[in-house]
This record gives C-alpha cells, sequence and structure tokens, in this order.
C-alpha cells in the first residue's frame, strides 16, 4: 500500500501532466513559477528530462545519486555519480570563497571575503564571482561551493576570512551578487553553511540554541536572501546541531528553506562529518551526502527494503538534482586552462586589494610614502617577504609557484631606483641601520598557523586571542622608539586589538589577506598612488574584555 506521501506525489505529477493521458510525451511537466525563475535555462525541457530519467532509475541507482562517490577529490574535484545510459552527468564540484581550490591545481587566490566586505561594493564582489567560476569552468568543475555567509558571532571565529563581516545584511548583499556572478557564468553555486556555524572548535557535536526570532533575524537572512533574490542552486548543511538536531537532518531548517523560500534548488551535506542519520537526513530533506555515501547509498537503499524510508522521497531528492544539472547542463562543462589565472583575473585581485586596505591611523603624515629621490624604507616583520593568502583548509587556493606578490616585494617594485631593505630585528646594529632611513614599515599578524578551518580539517581552528603575536608585540616595542616614522601593516581575517600598539606606531594599515597582489596593492597605498577607501565590516575590540 502507498504511503500519503507517495500518494501526494503521484497526485502532483497527474495535475502536472505526468499522468498517461498528458499528451504525446508522458514525461511532460509544467514548472512551478519558482523553478522558473530559479533555472536559467528551459526549466520545462530539465524537468521533464529530469522526470524521465527518474523513472527508469532502479532504487540502488537513486541512493547511490544521492551520494558523492568518494572520500577524497578524483581528478581534481570532488564528484557525484553520472549515468550516461540516462544521459544524467556528473556534478564535478570544488571550493571555494577566495578562488577555485587547492584539490583542482593552480588558480588566482583572490582577497579573502573578509576583506572583500571591506570594499563595501557588492557590484565589485559579483565581478569577482563571475571570476572564480571563469577559472572553476577552466579546471572543469560545474559547482564552486561558495559563499559562505554565516554571520561573525565572535572576532576570534577561525573561518572569519571567509564570511563578509558582522552584519547580516551587509553579508547578505555580499553573498547575494557573489551567487548571480557565478552563475551567471553557467556555473553552480553553492551558499553555506546552514546554518549558525560560527565555531571551529567543537564544531562537529556543538549544538547551537537559538530562538526563532534570533535565528531569523540575524543567523538566516543572508541565506534567505540568497535563495530568495540570487536563486543560488545548492545549500550547503552545517556540521553543528541546531537546537538539538543537526543541520543536515534539521527538519525546521529545511522546512523553512524549501516552504518558506520556495527554494528550488537542492541540499547537500558538508564533508566528512556532516551527516549521521540515514532516516532522519531523507525525511528532513537532505538531498546529497557528500564527499562518500556513509548514510545514503547502500545505506539508503537497504532502508527503503526495510520500510523505515518511502522510495518516493528518494524521487523527490533524485528530481532535484536532476533538475538542476539539466537546467545548468553541467554536463557540458569542459576543462580549458586558458580561463585559468589569466590576466584579467590578475588584474581584478589587485583592484580588489586596492580597494580593501582600511587605513586605522595615520598621525604626523606618516603616509603617503615619498617618491623624492633617496627616499629610503627598511622593512621589518615575519610576514614582510611571506606569502600569506589565508587559510590551509577547504578554502586553500594554490597558486602558480612565484606569482604572489609580497609586501616587501611589492615596496621593492615601487620603490624603483630608491632603496628599500629588508632588515632582520635580530641585527645588533638595527638602531644604527634604521637611523639611515626615512621609513619604516612592519609587517605583522596572523598566518594559517594562527586561524582556520579547524576541527576534521587542516587549519588552526579558532584563533586564540585577538592580541598580535607576542613576537610581533615584541617587534614593534624594539623598532617604534629608534624611528620617528613608523607604519605598521597588518595582515589577518579579523579583527585585532590594538590598544597597545596605536601609542607606539605613528599609521596603521589593516591589509587582511590580500591575495595574489596583495603586495602591489599594500605599496600602491602606502606610497598614495590609490586612496584607502576600504572600511572595517566588524568592530575591532578596544579590549578582549569588551567580548
Amino acid at each position: 500500500m502507498r504511503s500519503p506521501l507517495a500518494l501526494a506525489l503521484v497526485a502532483s505529477f497527474s495535475l502536472f501532466g505526468c499522468g498517461d493521458d498528458a499528451g504525446e510525451d508522458p514525461f511532460d511537466v509544467t514548472p512551478t513559477d519558482a523553478q522558473i525563475a530559479y533555472c536559467p535555462g528551459d526549466a520545462t525541457d530539465a524537468l521533464t528530462r529530469a522526470e524521465r530519467a527518474l523513472r527508469q532509475l532502479t532504487l540502488e541507482q537513486k541512493a547511490a545519486l544521492m551520494a558523492g562517490t568518494a572520500p577524497l577529490p578524483m581528478g581534481g574535484s570532488w564528484k557525484t555519480m553520472s549515468i550516461s545510459a540516462l544521459g544524467i552527468p556528473a556534478y564535478r564540484m570544488i571550493d571555494g570563497p577566495r578562488g577555485a581550490s587547492l584539490v583542482a591545481g593552480h588558480a588566482t587566490p583572490f582577497p579573502v571575503a573578509a576583506a572583500r566586505g571591506a570594499t563595501f561594493d557588492p557590484e565589485l564582489e559579483r565581478r569577482v564571482g563571475a571570476a572564480i567560476a571563469r577559472e572553476t569552468r577552466g579546471l572543469g568543475a560545474n559547482v564552486l561551493l561558495a559563499p559562505t555567509v554565516n554571520v561573525l558571532r565572535h572576532p576570534r571565529w577561525g573561518r572569519a576570512q571567509e564570511t563578509y563581516g558582522a552584519d547580516p545584511l551587509h553579508i547578505a548583499l555580499f553573498g547575494a551578487a557573489f551567487v548571480e556572478g557565478v552563475q551567471a557564468e553557467g556555473i553552480v553555486s553553492t551558499v553555506k553553511h546552514y546554518a549558525l556555524n560560527s565555531i571551529e572548535n567543537g564544531r562537529l557535536s556543538i549544538d547551537v540554541l537559538a530562538d526563532a526570532r534570533t535565528m531569523r533575524e540575524i543567523y538566516l537572512p543572508p541565506f534567505e536572501r540568497i535563495v530568495k533574490e540570487a536563486k543560488v542552486a545548492t545549500v550547503m548543511t552545517a556540521y553543528n546541531s541546531v537546537n538539538g538536531s543537526f543541520a543536515s537532518e534539521n527538519a525546521e531548517l529545511l522546512s523553512i528553506l524549501y516552504d518558506d523560500w520556495g527554494f528550488a534548488g537542492f541540499t547537500m551535506s558538508d564533508w566528512m562529518y556532516g551527516t549521521h542519520d540515514t532516516v532522519k537526513a531523507v525525511h528532513a530533506g537532505l538531498d546529497l551526502e557528500m564527499p562518500n555515501p556513509k548514510i545514503y547509498g547502500p545505506a539508503l537503499a537497504a532502508a527503503v527494503q526495510a520500510g523505515e524510508v518511502d522510495e518516493a522521497l528518494l524521487d523527490r531528492s533524485v528530481r532535484r538534482l536532476l533538475f538542476t544539472a539539466f537546467c545548468y547542463d553541467v554536463g557540458s562543462i569542459e576543462g580549458d586552462r586558458s580561463l585559468v589565472e589569466t590576466d584579467e583575473a590578475r588584474a581584478l585581485a589587485l583592484e580588489v586589494a586596492q580597494r580593501s586596505l582600511v587605513l586605522l591611523q595615520n598621525e604626523g603624515g606618516a603616509l603617503p610614502l615619498s617618491d623624492e629621490e633617496g627616499f629610503s624604507i627598511a622593512v621589518l616583520g615575519r610576514l614582510a617577504d611571506a606569502e600569506n593568502i589565508g587559510d590551509t583548509g577547504s578554502s586553500h587556493v594554490n597558486p602558480s609557484p612565484g606569482t604572489v606578490v609580497t609586501p616587501y616585494q611589492g615596496l621593492v617594485a615601487r620603490a624603483g631606483s630608491n632603496p628599500v631593505e629588508l632588515l632582520e630585528a635580530s641585527d645588533p646594529e638595527l638602531a644604527e641601520k634604521l637611523a639611515s632611513f626615512d621609513a619604516v614599515v612592519l609587517v605583522v599578524g596572523y598566518t594559517a598557523e594562527d586561524e582556520g578551518e579547524g576541527e576534521g580539517s587542516f587549519g588552526a581552528g579558532d584563533r586564540a586571542s585577538l592580541s598580535l603575536r607576542d613576537e610581533d608585540l615584541a617587534l614593534i616595542e624594539a623598532v617604534a622608539p629608534l624611528h620617528e616614522r613608523v607604519i605598521l601593516v597588518i595582515e589577518g581575517g579579523s579583527a585585532v586589538v590594538l590598544t597597545d600598539v596605536v601609542e607606539h606606531v605613528e599609521a596603521i594599515v589593516m591589509a587582511w589577506y590580500p591575495g595574489v597582489e596583495g603586495g602591489t596593492a599594500i605599496a600602491d597605498l602606502l606610497f598614495g598612488d590609490v586612496n584607502f577607501s576600504g572600511r572595517l565590516p566588524t568592530s575591532f575590540p578596544a579590549d578582549e574584555a569588551h567580548l
């Protein structure tokens, strides 16, 4: 005997013209208004093809389509199953928020999302989304696992660099622009991590408690706008639980997504550790388990055979997966390395970096630096000549060797024939040497060793402190009394407590993780070739006790 859900689904398809008397093609369907708005191609054709393929699938094939194929990326991307005989293509997925990810090969690392949020220019972010999408296509993938639009609840969050700031509207506007840029290039965009994900240490087990008003007014608005206005194709669930239920099997969260917001795409789990219970997940509405089958695939087919899951639930998810695949014609995308690490992408990365730097202090005319002949600059700090482009977790981007411009390299190139020298703080003659320079630039801050993706990844997790490292503070204290024109450049993904720093130096610049052309951008702004226009997208507290 068929369940009420199965009967309801059959009835709905009869209304859409799926019955035996539906005309010449028994699989013709009528898409909803939401599906038409969501689909960049022909929604009727995509839905018809999805229905035709669905009705030829076995139970085992349906269950297999609802999971990725391997725990590790294959051929540069994470994949789902394809069935060529039925015209079903594979999804090929890569991260991420600041460029096509490490697993796919060399690509352009853009400034991190926190830096891009500091531009306060969503149209610029739309261009970034489009540029990353083109590199995604060039690397042979058809799904980009970005953007991250979780609200920055605490500035020590390790993945603060992946989101746009602390304000829900600001994040929503930037996330929507990014998605629109990506999907305009024919690449499927994935908004993540749904929902209330704002901690790395303990992220796999933490239960986030929030009432309806808190969720609806603070944590869900970015997702809502991106679903309703940007028509995002996919939504990735979070690792954490929300009010006692893991996000990937949270019926309330997924009901808000599909029923309240009219989401017409599909949902996927976060990687490796994001799924837990077969029956709960499929009933809640999770469509795809990534990157490999643990609770779906054979386990899901077995649950149907045991009477624990109605096969109509699999039909619902597979229909969503196929509809999106055909809407975006994902099977037509092939790799083309000429689209990757282009001059155009590099120029855009430079423009974004230039627009993102924030001038926090400028006393006594320390900036801009002078073009006067002979003007000399001393450069110090452990990050002065480091390729520091952000986290080494899932968002890690791998540029071709030697393509990242460090702050020191940028200053040398900009200064031309004027002297720029990299000094060591341990030099016993440092005081004498500094006296001969017209300005001193210190480059300090954070790296992937301090902050990044956490538990279950290769990242550092949540930052231990908002203060600079002890060695950075020691450098500032040692150098500042030796010169009257000290410029402090800080790299990092979130807020920094600067109370003990501001009185020691003349100028302070927040440079974030500025991407492949970061050093060029830093030099451009320090010399005044480009005006500072970045603004902080999150508060920098005067003291950690304020948090």
